[in-house]
């Protein structure tokens, strides 16, 4: 499976050497659902959100959630909805029907929630294509006024396994010090 997600996260780590902090980056929806807010809209980290269509269940300062939103750039992975839904129904082991009647009310809440606020909607294709990639991390690096690497670093080959896993353990170890950051969800699924 080839997360958008991941490879956006990827590709921001290990071109705009800014970003890499600690920790790499922070998954939004799993402190919401604490009830944690944790992150300080000025730091300047890589937050990984599904929100709204992953909704919070515990009590968080709505307030302070909208000025994270408000105040940062925020990269949102288009991607045609059939094929979500093929990729949800390959990782929960479900019929697309079955995901569609488990997320389909979140679609709806995240198209309506993001449009019109500071942000770059970007094709799950281009993530993939080596020049659209370089392009887009110019582009980011414009709008947030950081500079990007010297040297430009895609994502791995799907088929280079081993050493895919390797890059994985090796972030997980050395964290922002990895020679190559690798978060993606990678499985023979």
């Amino acid at each position: 499976m080839r997360s958008g997600t991941h490879v956006m996260i990827d590709l921001l780590l290990n071109n705009l050497p800014a970003y890499r902090n600690r920790p790499l980056y922070i998954d939004l929806d799993q402190h919401l659902r604490r009830g944690e807010m944790p992150v300080d809209p000025q730091a300047g980290y890589v937050v990984k959100t599904h929100y709204p269509f992953t909704m919070p269940g515990g009590k968080f300062p709505e307030d302070r959630l909208m000025g994270l939103f408000e105040n940062s750039l925020v990269l949102t992975i288009q991607r045609d909805q059939a094929e979500i839904l093929r990729s949800l129904a390959h990782w929960h082991a479900a019929t697309s029907d079955q995901i569609l009647s488990r997320f389909g009310d979140g679609f709806d809440r995240f198209n309506a929630f993001w449009p019109g606020r500071d942000r770059m909607a970007i094709d799950h294709r281009m993530l993939f294509d080596r020049d659209a990639m370089q392009t887009l991390i110019r582009q980011i690096a414009e709008r947030t006024g950081t500079e990007p690497a010297r040297r430009f670093v895609p994502p791995p080959a799907r088929d280079a396994t081993q050493r895919i896993y390797l890059m994985k353990a090796t972030t997980r170890l050395l964290g922002a010090r990895a020679p190559r950051i690798n978060t993606t969800i990678f499985t023979l699924k």
